[in-house]
């Protein structure tokens, strides 16, 4: 599983898990942290 910052895959396992919500189409939309920022994004599988 995989979140996009900036344009740049990260795994999940290497940010700071905050929270996890369900979009409006039942996609998982999770919070994190990752260097420093707080960040809401839709996650993938890569």
């Amino acid at each position: 599983m995989v979140v996009n910052v900036e344009g740049e895959w990260i795994s999940v396992d290497q940010v700071e898990f905050i929270d996890i919500q369900e979009g409006l189409q039942g996609e998982d939309v999770m919070t994190f942290g990752y260097q420093g920022e707080i960040y809401k994004r839709t996650v993938m599988r890569k």
